[in-house]
């Protein structure tokens, strides 16, 4: 029967174009991200528009044979990110029309584009007429028809190759394009420091700007102000050993309201500093929401503040307005309970140019949407709040232009990078997502100036690897100065990628842990001594985090989204093979752990709309709740007797509670974050939220005398992974070799 040789230069189809070579997709010029595989299902409908491509094919040129995935599994959703790619729907398509279990078909019209500019077009000539839509084709089947598939999963290094061949020449050539062009950035540094700084507010003129720094040799943040355009310092307006973050200017310019994490660590303050420095003013306290954004914006007549707020740590969070003169609050938000954790709730508010929309960012589960919300002058909710349609991306820190048109979010989660989106409504704007590509994907949390077309943003860098210490007891000999030591300069667990939340087999010869060696995050398997590393699960684009070994050494639990936006529990065998998804409610459930006798897992869930304690039979079934005054990552003690928990992420307590029922009592506070937990049967090794003056510390809480002794201190961040060998020899922690400087962009429209 008739074939046609696949093609392999760009198509097109309404408003998109398809570089089927470079792998790349773009709406009236803007490039749209799209993960590996959602782009070579595009790809395959494409190159037989009109046909049907059955579900085996594209499994088999997809997944290679050696994969462990749930294939059905992974092809739904692989589509559904396509279809929200695209602005397309399963029920009512325009593109991709499905075929009950045969297959995929696209029913757009395809058009061929030149893949080359011609010299005619290059100097202004009359553009040849365009091609006539491409002609369908009859065929048997895939099968090894589609020599592009099988290539395709090297299209992100073979573009990339392109790119640095390039130059001047080979890249014009083999690009497409753009209709509208990004407009040029001219990106300078603003700061230029080595510290960890965020939070940029621009005072109202445009001129300025405050931010936090936190210096590597302490423990706490600072307010700073710095003159745009000057080579000097900038100046620091806050004082103490405390956490100062979140600063905004108000109308006027001369205050800037912020936050300050107060001792107790249950709450945070609200303060007010003059912009040139002076005596603080408390206005309020709430409780703490998020550090990823600036969680304050002033109302237009400077009388009032947008924060957020709960009245309890048990609700998830809502937007007040909170008066300046009198402290006092007035909800504005009420966002549902479903889902209670320290990230749910209304968070990150920022008003409108003119005042009259709020938008923020609201979370239910571990994605954050973003929502508009018109107001009144003295900001009084007019109707209810409009949820914007963001496709497979997740909101953080959202901003508005400087003309009001647009919002500017970080993706925190899903597709790094800092985008803008079209909020006005006009039907001759593109309202689908679009990113600031100049910036890169390390843009986070942007400020945008009401005057002199300026936005800054905090570039953010890290890089986790896993390192070893001698435990109490343990060598300090010959074999520590090998693995790796306080002072040392090389890690145990490390690569050119993150590495980090090691895990000790029982038996003490494996080790697993979280990496994104591949491109994304999977669970690896290594000898004791870092070596043969070994990747386990291959999700290819879910978040893979917190693995844990059963008591026999024989399977691992770990979490996942790969189902969808919640996270799941799931087991593997720790010698590979398909994974098995143990939980399926629409809460999120997180960081599962094992008890002794191997017959349950235990996790947190947020399923009956508070964060609590859960286990399962390890052979799967219904859940059963363990905790009732809220509860995450479960631990059980050596002897079974005891769970022990924490009650928030970050910056939280440690808690126990015994398996047959009793009082929880409160053993630590101001634990750093769940991850950096281990239960010996002897006492706890912790990292606590405040090290030393030394830098991030490592304790030991002994059971038998209740005190709390030192093991050591670092010069650099601990990150998210604390585990301790079966022998009680060693110690792995996870360090972080993080920076941030703040950047500036002028002439951004």
């Amino acid at each position: 029967m008739l074939e046609t040789h696949p093609r392999r230069g760009v198509v097109r189809f309404e408003s998109f174009e398809v570089d089927l070579r470079a792998g790349e997709v773009r709406k009236h010029g803007h490039r749209i991200r799209l993960q590996d595989q959602p782009f070579r299902i595009l790809q395959a409908l494409l190159e037989y528009p009109g046909e049907v491509v059955t579900r085996e094919e594209l499994q088999r040129q997809i997944w290679p044979s050696d994969t462990f995935v749930d294939f059905d599994r992974g092809l739904n959703n692989a589509v559904k990110r396509l279809r929200e790619a695209v602005g397309d729907s399963a029920e009512h398509p325009r593109f991709i029309e499905t075929l009950p279990r045969r297959g995929y078909r696209f029913i757009g019209t395809v058009t061929p584009v030149p893949a080359v500019p011609s010299a005619s077009a290059e100097f202004g000539q009359t553009d040849p007429a365009p091609l006539a839509p491409v002609q369908q084709s009859t065929r048997t089947g895939l099968g090894d028809k589609l020599p592009l598939l099988g290539f395709g999963r090297w299209l992100p290094w073979a573009a990339a190759l392109v790119v640095v061949m390039g130059f001047g020449g080979i890249l014009w050539f083999v690009r497409p394009a753009p209709k509208i062009p990004e407009p040029r950035l001219a990106v300078t540094p603003l700061t230029a420091s080595r510290d960890f700084e965020g939070n940029p507010s621009f005072s109202p003129d445009g001129n300025q700007v405050a931010f936090f720094r936190q210096e590597k040799s302490q423990n706490g943040s600072h307010i700073y102000v710095k003159l745009i355009g000057t080579g000097g310092p900038p100046l620091r307006i806050t004082t103490g050993p405390a956490l100062d973050y979140s600063p905004a200017w108000s109308p006027d310019g001369r205050y800037i309201a912020f936050l300050r994490d107060l001792s107790s660590g249950q709450k945070t303050a609200v303060l007010l500093i003059p912009a040139l420095g002076g005596p603080e003013r408390k206005i309020a306290e709430v409780f703490p929401s998020s550090l990823t954004c600036t969680e304050l914006t002033w109302s237009p007549y400077g009388n009032s503040l947008v924060i957020s707020d709960r009245n309890s740590p048990k609700e998830p969070a809502g937007l007040f307005l909170l008066a300046i003169d009198t402290g006092e609050k007035r909800r504005l938000t009420s966002p549902p309970s479903a889902a209670i954790s320290s990230w749910s709730g209304d968070s990150c508010p920022s008003l409108s140019p003119d005042g009259r929309t709020l938008t923020f960012r609201r979370r239910v589960d571990a994605s954050g949407d973003l929502y508009l919300l018109a107001v009144s002058n003295d900001l009084k909710v007019i109707g209810e709040g409009k949820r914007i349609e963001l496709g497979n991306h997740s909101a953080d820190a959202p901003v508005w232009t400087e003309d009001g048109l647009e919002i500017i979010f970080w993706d925190s989660m899903h597709q790094a990078g800092l985008w803008r989106i079209d909020v006005s409504g006009s039907a001759s704007r593109s309202n689908e997502p679009q990113p600031l590509v100049a910036l890169g994907e390390n843009a986070s949390n942007a400020s945008i100036s009401r005057r002199g077309h300026r936005l800054a943003y905090t570039s953010f860098s890290a890089h986790y690897s896993i390192w070893r210490i001698a435990a109490l007891g343990g060598s300090k000999t010959r074999d520590e100065k090998s693995a790796g030591s306080v002072n040392g300069n090389t890690p145990f667990i490390y690569s050119t990628r993150d590495d980090s939340a090691p895990e000790f087999s029982p038996d003490g010869k494996r080790i697993a842990f979280m990496a994104n060696r591949s491109g994304y995050w999977e669970i690896w398997v290594c000898d004791s001594d870092g070596s043969n590393p070994v990747q386990l699960t291959s999700f290819h684009g879910a978040y893979v985090t917190n693995p844990r070994w059963s008591p026999d050494g024989g399977r691992i639990a770990f979490d996942s989204d790969a189902e969808g936006k919640q996270f799941d529990i799931w087991v593997i065998n720790a010698s590979g093979g398909k994974p098995k998804r143990m939980t399926t409610d629409p809460a999120n459930d997180g960081n599962p752990s094992w008890s002794g006798d191997g017959r349950w897992i235990y996790f947190d869930s947020a399923r009956t709309g508070e964060q609590q304690v859960w286990k399962i039979p390890e052979a799967g079934g219904d859940a059963i709740q363990v905790t009732r005054d809220g509860g995450f990552a479960p631990l059980e003690s050596p002897d079974g007797k005891f769970i022990y928990y924490t009650k928030a992420l970050f910056n939280t307590s440690v808690w126990r509670f015994p398996v047959e029922g009793g009082q929880a009592t409160k053993l630590i506070e101001n634990l750093s974050e769940l991850r950096n937990l281990v239960i010996v049967s002897k006492g706890i090794y912790f990292v606590p939220l405040q090290g030393t003056a030394l830098g991030p510390s490592i304790e030991f809480l002994d059971f038998a005398t209740n005190h709390t002794q030192h093991i050591a201190s670092f010069g650099k961040p601990l990150s998210s992974g604390l585990a301790v060998s079966p022998d009680g020899r060693w110690i792995l922690y996870t360090q972080d070799e993080r920076g941030s400087e703040l950047r500036l962009v002028e002439n951004f429209h």
